[in-house]
């Protein structure tokens, strides 16, 4: 059972600062269209009163942020939007097996519809809010593609910076 507390709202001028501030991150955005669609796929995906339907436009717009619909290598992109590496392999895994059951077999999830979708969202609605905040650090959709194709290991990212490094020097010698 879902015991979670309500949200409160306070101060309502200061949502409407957020928002306010939120909806000019986004005007000024290098892939403004690319984060609407996938946030108009998302609102569209949560507002359907069907929790399977929910489900399914929810992963569909992890699939157009993740540039794929090849399971593993949506999640593979996917953990790397989060701290906890392990903790959203888990949950992304346990929302991809409930996305397959629904769509290869009559069966539900509506005894855990609220769960599985609070899931689903903070996924997706993480991974907007990261490209909403961090788009300009990539020059394409491809090269933010790429950075989440990066090795989490930390020594064989120094390794590839290294070889990065002598492999423009290689190229650049007269």
């Amino acid at each position: 059972m879902h015991t979670a507390r309500s949200v409160e709202f306070k101060d309502p001028p200061d949502y409407r600062k957020s928002i306010q501030r939120w909806w000019s991150t986004l005007q000024r955005n290098s892939m403004r269209d690319f984060i609407s669609d996938a946030l108009l796929r998302y609102c569209r995906a949560l507002d359907l009163h069907e929790a399977d339907a929910a489900l399914l436009g929810v992963w569909q717009v992890l699939e157009k942020l993740m540039g794929t619909d090849r399971y593993d290598l949506l999640i593979d992109r996917l953990v790397r939007i989060f701290r906890d590496h392990d903790d959203a392999r888990l949950i992304a895994a346990h929302i991809r097996l409930r996305r397959n059951q629904t769509v290869h077999s009559d069966h539900s999830i509506s005894k855990e519809a609220d769960a599985i979708l609070v899931q689903a969202e903070m996924l997706a609605g993480q991974t907007i809010f990261f490209l909403l905040r961090n788009a300009d650090q990539f020059q394409s959709l491809g090269e933010f593609h790429d950075f989440l194709d990066l090795p989490l290991d930390e020594e064989r990212l120094q390794r590839r910076q290294k070889l990065s490094k002598f492999f423009i020097k290689y190229q650049n010698r007269t």
